[in-house]
């Protein structure tokens, strides 16, 4: 959050300096004018970082899908996931990502069988 908040302070003293010439895009990442970073740009950095830290087989799209994998773990609804995603419905969201949830329904059965098998030993 620091250095998102120290690039948030370096975005407005930009804006600032270049006023009315400012692209007021609302977006965290942009160009020196405020505008959307192009496709090349976003992807080169993506390369570079991912080389960097071993992985250079990484495709951008597989940050989304880690996402996406993330917020089900983390307990988002399928709604608000479809939301985030873009996706027309809740269900596509639900069956691109459904060997995810299908892990976590498991790890929930284990939970609960767990804890009745703790129930009855304290009996």
């Amino acid at each position: 959050m620091d250095i998102l908040k120290a690039h948030k302070k370096q975005q407005e003293a930009q804006a600032e300096k270049l006023g009315s010439v400012w692209i007021d895009s609302g977006l965290v990442f942009t160009n020196p004018l405020g505008d959307r970073l192009s496709y090349r740009t976003a992807y080169d950095c993506f390369k570079r970082v991912v080389d960097s830290i071993g992985v250079p087989s990484a495709r951008f799209h597989d940050l989304r899908h880690t996402y996406a994998v993330n917020a089900i773990r983390a307990g988002d609804d399928p709604k608000t996931l479809q939301g985030n995603l873009g996706h027309a419905t809740a269900e596509f969201t639900m069956n691109v990502y459904a060997h995810f949830t299908e892990e976590l329904k498991t790890a929930s059965a284990n939970r609960m069988d767990s804890f009745a098998r703790q129930l009855l030993e304290d009996k």
